[in-house]
């Protein structure tokens, strides 16, 4: 008998404790109302009710969703009611509320209910209470007018944007806006917009207005809100001209789905205190159409955070701003940064090359990933050969400049596989590979050797034309010639270049590492002309074949421009003493022998074994 009780006992707790392991009941359908005692509240309250274990603790939070499908949610407790800010819905649209109750064995949901706000002046939806509107005034107040850009921001992308008035400022329903624009040329422009016939001018959202008019060549803007009895006073922004974006500050961005918190520090030097009113700070999702995806919220000088509430996107870029703000409306960009609320795998980079090719490196390009393709925040780019372990890390900023990187370490005529891919916290994406082959080491030294014969024909040629002119002088006989010869004459084996290019040529791995310029080049002249003849006695030779050879040889101690003079020249950066190296003195006759070789040839044009030698 007592194991019976027993038994029975422990089947009962059994129970008991499988009953106390399920989750709770549904709660019921909320039931919301705007109150209205001696005036109209601004708030949605709702109620509920559920039936659940008093020993086990239940929470509940209520839950609402708008018609773009923002959705928001409030903790109540272990209330059984809650309430909506004005802030969260708009009017004349549909608002879906629901309850969650949550405990330790698990949570329920209530149906869902849909509620249309614009029912509110009449028995509405919410309950059988009435909302009486008081009789309307002019609205109160400015509003609050900013600017709406593209990313990255460009006056001809840009439009006015403002906030909608709330209720307690509108007094009665606005019928329009009337907004100025003003020239830099002084021509200012009035659009008044009805809000029943907005002609394509205005586009509102639930909390947003923004006028679809460029900006561009405008300097400043005001808008100002009316209803039946009367407008409000007119707020002012001035626009500055754009520039590229760069930041002067360091901004800190936390983000997640629901939240974006923005802070920063306090500037060692602040804008004049007179003029220094506020900041502004805003994000912006880039890639939307201007007017989506944006907000903005204003605060006093002295706060150094700020935090949005919304649905932001996952892997989809924001750009956060903040700006200061003077007492008549002029912003100034303080700093921007690109924030995620979650990171992906980025894709692909874009037009991937090699845009120059040598035998030990290489010049890599390639665009970066576009900023609503990145997915993320790409931290760095890393870049590898295959089949050799090294891989280069590549910084990614600035996130929207080309990249180049020079490879190193190569072999010449090698063919090589080199791959790139971006990098976000989420981890690296999809490589993209090119190939190519190094060049010859060989065809460089020809390249050289090419180099080096077209400078000593550059060099030579004015003497060759010199020689070419005496020799054709002697056979057509003439009875007179003057050969004038300037004592500067460019000897090529002391020339810099010539020089360095020659070391080049003969050590083939020394010519990577020097430069083939001469940095200041100072060139002689040579001169052929014709003179007169009682100009030529001191400095020319006369030839005159009327005349026998003894009168040639009488010529005594006539200096004579061969190899000692011309030795002696050297380039302007090489001048040194070289009165060491003397030249022959003696009288030059017309033997046959030097007939044939003129000295011309001798001393002004190399042979090719000393080409070759050199």
């Amino acid at each position: 008998m007592a194991q019976g009780w027993i038994l029975s006992i422990l089947i009962v707790s059994m129970v008991i404790s499988y009953a106390a392991a399920d989750p709770p009941d549904p709660p019921s359908k909320p039931e919301c109302h705007i109150p209205c005692d001696d005036s109209c509240g601004v708030d949605i309250h709702c109620s509920w009710n559920h039936r659940f274990d008093p020993q086990i603790l239940t929470n509940y939070s209520l839950h609402w969703e708008t018609a773009h499908s923002i959705e928001d949610r409030v903790n109540t407790g272990t209330s059984l009611s809650g309430f909506i800010d004005r802030e969260h819905f708009s009017m004349n649209s549909e608002l879906h509320v629901w309850v969650q109750a949550e405990s330790k064995h698990g949570s329920a949901k209530s149906q869902v209910v849909v509620f249309d706000t614009g029912d509110l002046s009449l028995i509405s939806d919410w309950s059988a209470t009435h909302r009486i509107r008081s009789s309307e005034a002019a609205p109160t107040g400015q509003i609050d007018v900013w600017k709406d850009c593209g990313v990255p921001a460009t006056n001809a992308d840009c439009v006015v944007t403002w906030k909608k008035l709330p209720t307690s400022q509108a007094h009665g329903q606005i019928l329009g806006y009337e907004v100025t624009l003003f020239s830099k040329h002084t021509t200012n422009v009035l659009v008044n917009i009805s809000v029943a016939e907005p002609r394509g001018l205005l586009m509102c959202d639930e909390l947003k207005c923004y006028l679809k008019s460029s900006l561009k060549s405008v300097s400043s803007a005001s808008v100002s809100a009316y209803n039946a009895r009367g407008a409000t006073v007119p707020s002012y922004l001035a626009i500055p001209t754009p520039g590229k974006v760069r930041s002067e500050h360091s901004i800190d961005v936390r983000m997640n789905t629901e939240n974006l918190t923005v802070s920063w520090a306090l500037p060692s030097q602040l804008p004049d205190t007179k003029s220094f009113k506020e900041y502004v700070v805003q994000y912006k999702q880039a890639g939307r159409l201007l007017g989506k995806g944006f907000n903005w919220i204003r605060v006093n000088k002295s706060c150094t955070t700020v935090t949005f509430k919304g649905h932001f996107e996952r892997y989809r870029p924001y750009q956060v701003s903040l700006f200061t703000v003077t007492h008549d409306q002029q912003s100034h960009h303080f700093s921007s940064v690109i924030g995620y609320s979650c990171h992906g795998i980025p894709a692909k980079v874009r037009s991937f090359k090699v845009i120059s090719i040598a035998a030990t490196h290489a010049t890599l390009f390639w665009e970066p990933v576009l900023l609503t393709m990145q997915n993320g925040l790409i931290l760095y780019y890393e870049i590898g050969v295959h089949g050799q372990m090294a891989v280069y890390n590549v910084s990614a900023s600035p996130q929207d400049e080309n990249k180049t990187f020079e490879l190193l370490n190569v072999s010449a005529d090698q063919e090589y596989e080199v791959w790139i891919k971006a990098v976000t916290e989420a981890g690296p994406g999809d490589n993209v590979t090119i190939s190519f082959i190094t060049n010859q080491q060989q065809h460089l030294q020809l390249k050289l050797k090419s180099h080096l014969l077209s400078l000593l024909i550059l060099l030579c040629l004015p003497v060759i034309i010199c020689c070419l002119l005496v020799l054709l002088s002697f056979h057509r006989g003439t009875s007179k010639t003057c050969l004038c010869i300037n004592e500067k004459i460019p000897d090529p084996y002391n020339s810099t270049i010539y020089q360095m290019m020659a070391y080049q040529v003969n050590e083939p791995v020394a010519w990577i590492c020097i430069p083939i310029y001469e940095p200041h080049p100072t060139m002689s002249t040579l001169e052929v002309v014709e003179i007169q003849h009682q100009l030529c006695e001191q400095n020319c030779f006369f030839e005159d074949q009327t005349r026998p050879a003894a009168s040639l040889e009488g010529c005594t101690r006539k200096h004579r421009y061969g190899k000692g003079e011309y030795s002696k020249m050297v380039d302007s950066e090489e001048e040194k003493d070289m009165s060491e190296v003397t030249g022959r003195d003696d009288c030059w006759s017309l033997s046959e022998e030097e007939q044939d070789t003129s000295g011309y040839e001798q001393h002004f044009i190399p042979t090719a074994a000393e080409i070759l030698n050199a």
